[in-house]
């Protein structure tokens, strides 16, 4: 018997007593084999604990260890894709959910009312005027208050943390933050 188990086979109880000797709990791993579907990864495991147990009836000390080595590897790997499976799982649905929402935001965040033009527009107009190819986008910024006021569409400033978290909201729900701002600008200008 081993930690109050036996095989029906006196052979298996022998080779899991050695197998706790040397420090691999074949009970756990049996019952871990018993609870796994059919499949590659099974038989793999399967192999490798048949030729673990030939190494014990051979009396081969060193092939033996060799096998029960194999068999932990390819336990405790399993072991850990079972256990994050689920968070990858978990985590590609989280950034899709996102992704969507970014995408279902983006025509609020960018469109000035149903009418009005998009917030790129103004940002491009700017980020490329003559009139401005001196202005960094920390000038621009100013002006680009400017525009949305002058398009009666009452833009709001909200400081950030920082200055790239400096928004500004306007009617019709657009939106944009300095950061994404400074973006835009340095793109524009990299394609004028």
């Amino acid at each position: 018997m081993v930690d109050g188990w036996a095989y029906e086979d006196g052979e298996q109880t022998k080779f899991a007593y050695i197998a706790k000797i040397m420090n691999f709990a074949l009970l756990s791993f049996d019952d871990f084999l018993d609870s796994m579907p059919d499949g590659i990864t099974k038989q793999d495991l399967l192999d490798w604990r048949q030729q673990a147990f030939n190494a014990f009836k051979a009396g081969n000390a060193l092939a033996l260890k060799g096998w029960l080595q194999a068999m932990y590897v390819g336990w405790k790997l399993n072991l850990t894709i079972d256990g994050i499976q689920p968070r990858i799982s978990m985590s590609l649905e989280h950034s899709r959910v996102q992704s969507d929402k970014g995408t279902r935001g983006a025509a609020v965040r960018w469109g000035l009312g149903e009418d009005g033009p998009r917030m790129t527009e103004i940002i491009r107009k700017l980020a490329q005027s003559p009139e401005h190819k001196d202005e960094t986008a920390p000038d621009l910024w100013g002006h680009l208050y400017a525009e949305l006021d002058a398009l009666h569409l009452n833009p709001v400033e909200h400081s950030g943390s920082d200055n790239r978290k400096a928004s500004y909201t306007c009617d019709g729900g657009g939106k944009i933050t300095y950061g994404s701002f400074a973006n835009d600008v340095s793109k524009f200008r990299e394609k004028s």
